[in-house]
């Protein structure tokens, strides 16, 4: 599962969360959110996410005080692992766990297939 996350530091941020194989659609994201989308910079998540490791980030929010949204292909897949903060720790569930932990997160279609 591939995540992003934008527009400045943790009160401004969001993390929009995508199957691997798919590109985030920035278009489809901001229009989905009504404002400006586009991507941090390498600097701005190590700033964020401390404790995780470069490449490892979980597609939660909540825990670093953003926001989170998904596309809604992450929930229908009948199983989905992400890495917990580092390259060694997989989370396994399935997606209707998925979107019960994104609670009210928006989602839509965010992403397109490679």
């Amino acid at each position: 599962m591939s995540t992003t996350k934008r527009s400045g530091i943790r009160a401004r941020s969001r993390r929009a969360v995508s199957p691997s194989a798919c590109k985030l659609d920035l278009a489809s994201l901001s229009h989905m959110l009504d404002e400006r989308i586009g991507l941090a910079t390498e600097a701005e998540i190590e700033s964020c996410f401390r404790d995780c490791d470069a490449g490892a980030l979980p597609p939660l929010g909540e825990p670093y005080g953003m926001k989170v949204c998904y596309d809604d292909a992450v929930a229908t897949q009948p199983e989905i692992y992400f890495e917990a903060g580092d390259h060694k720790t997989l989370v396994h569930m399935s997606g209707a766990n998925f979107a019960r932990l994104m609670g009210n997160a928006s989602h839509g279609s965010i992403a397109r297939h490679m």
